[in-house]
């Protein structure tokens, strides 16, 4: 998932991989073919609570893994004004994509969520954050950007359902921007 992607052919192209339709002109979802099929119908985006920066989105798309389907969520937080003011507005949004994984008949489907989450827009909040309230849930975090090779330390997360184990996080370059690409393997558990 790719968050702020100014252009997802071109993007699509350079890397080999296929932008999922569907998936908003924010967050682009892009996927390799030769590892996972897009499920026909599955992408959609919701719109979240907007910031003065720009109108917020969660995306998602459902894949078949060999013989198992797969969802992913991929989104970028807003930050602390217009409809986001509110400190808990990330643990409302965690609260609000966990309900769409239900309402996709997904709740028990292994999941990925990926995203800029801003994560400083929710410290202090009583309603906890994105991530406490994700991980209260039953997932992990899978890997967190640490900024070792530029960009920012913290905002960009990867979280996995309980049916996945994560290994070989890493931070793997910013390509120019001021956040860090992240990569995680994740691996279905039996």
């Amino acid at each position: 998932g790719t968050q702020e992607c100014q252009d997802a052919a071109a993007l699509a192209s350079a890397s080999g991989y296929v932008a999922v339709p569907d998936t908003g002109f924010q967050n682009p979802i892009f996927y390799n073919p030769s590892k996972v099929s897009l499920v026909q119908g599955s992408p959609g985006w919701m719109k979240i609570p907007r910031d003065d920066y720009a109108e917020r989105t969660v995306t998602w798309a459902k894949f078949m893994l060999g013989s198992t389907e797969v969802l992913f969520f991929n989104t970028h937080l807003p930050h602390n004004h217009n409809q986001a003011r509110s400190r808990n507005t990330h643990a409302r949004i965690a609260k609000s994509l966990l309900q769409k994984r239900k309402e996709l008949g997904a709740e028990d489907v292994p999941t990925v969520i990926v995203g800029d989450m801003n994560t400083f827009a929710s410290q202090g909040a009583s309603e906890g954050s994105f991530a406490s309230n994700i991980v209260n849930a039953g997932w992990h975090k899978s890997y967190e950007a640490r900024g070792d090779r530029g960009g920012h330390a913290g905002l960009d997360q990867i979280f996995a359902s309980p049916h996945w184990t994560s290994s070989n996080g890493a931070d793997r370059g910013t390509g120019g921007s001021d956040h860090t690409a992240i990569t995680v393997d994740v691996t279905l558990i039996g």
